[in-house]
């Protein structure tokens, strides 16, 4: 602009407040307090962003779990002793507030099969300073009922617990409250017992897993329809899950398996 402040003024225009400094304090545009224009910060994107914090998260059907937090501002925070304060927001609600990364935390009761958004924000315990966040969208699975239908009904039970004592339910009636909930590791079993012999079978529901770059593996239960085609990335389905219905040596549409019950032990006389 080569136009004097007064000059534009009086011709109806004004300058944002951005283009003056006060040089002298004394809050009124002065002649030569004007700025010809200012340097602003936009951002800057590293290469290692993507893995500044990250979070390990799975989903049951009742419940999201986080298995820890990790990522190099953990890393600078825990090499410079720096303590730490986690908070966990749940769909924009604060759940709950650890101390650690390595800490597993559980959303629970939660829908079947509906999207939250999971986030998690780390900071300095003494200071409040932010550290960093990671923001997720997760599903919960819709819960995969055990198929009894092809045992006998007249030498089947569920097999449930009581405390230390096995209780059990014969199949033709409805099976127990806690016969199973496998978001909690609680697993169905049943048990058959027939010519003097009892076997007993704990049911797999159809899962996805990867090995972590710690070799610890991370499992999560999933739906039928997902194949190692469409299964999360970084992830595979257990060829267990597929029963080749014509031979053919391919896996066709509908020969997924939504689980399989097989034998842990037997006892006989």
């Amino acid at each position: 602009v080569q136009t004097s402040w007064e000059e534009l003024q009086a011709q109806g225009y004004k300058l944002p407040e951005a283009f003056w400094w006060d040089n002298n304090g004394n809050g009124i545009v002065d002649e030569g307090e004007q700025l010809t224009g200012y340097w602003i910060t936009k951002y800057q994107l590293t290469g290692d962003e993507p893995n500044r914090i990250n979070a390990e998260i799975s989903a049951g059907s009742d419940l999201i779990k986080i298995n820890g937090i990790t990522g190099t501002l953990i890393e600078n925070a825990q090499t410079n002793s720096v303590p730490l304060k986690i908070e966990y927001y749940l769909n924009g609600d604060k759940k709950y507030e650890g101390e650690s990364s390595t800490e597993k935390y559980e959303y629970k009761g939660l829908e079947e099969n509906t999207t939250y958004t999971v986030n998690i924000i780390v900071r300095n315990s003494n200071t409040n300073e932010y550290i960093g966040a990671v923001t997720k969208k997760i599903t919960t699975i819709t819960k995969i009922v055990p198929d009894t239908s092809t045992f006998d009904k007249e030498t089947t039970f569920y097999v449930s617990w009581d405390g230390d004592k096995e209780v059990r339910t014969s199949i033709k009636e409805n099976p127990p409250e806690n016969w199973f909930n496998y978001t909690n590791q609680e697993w169905a079993n049943i048990v058959t017992t027939a010519n003097g012999t009892e076997t007993y079978f704990v049911w797999i529901p159809r899962y996805e897993y990867k090995t972590l770059s710690n070799e610890r593996t991370d499992v999560r239960f999933i739906k039928k329809d997902i194949t190692n085609d469409n299964c999360t990335q970084g992830y595979k389905v257990p060829e267990a899950f597929w029963w080749d219905n014509n031979n053919n040596g391919v896996h066709d549409e509908g020969e997924e398996l939504t689980g399989y019950w097989m034998s842990k032990y037997q006892l006989s006389n």
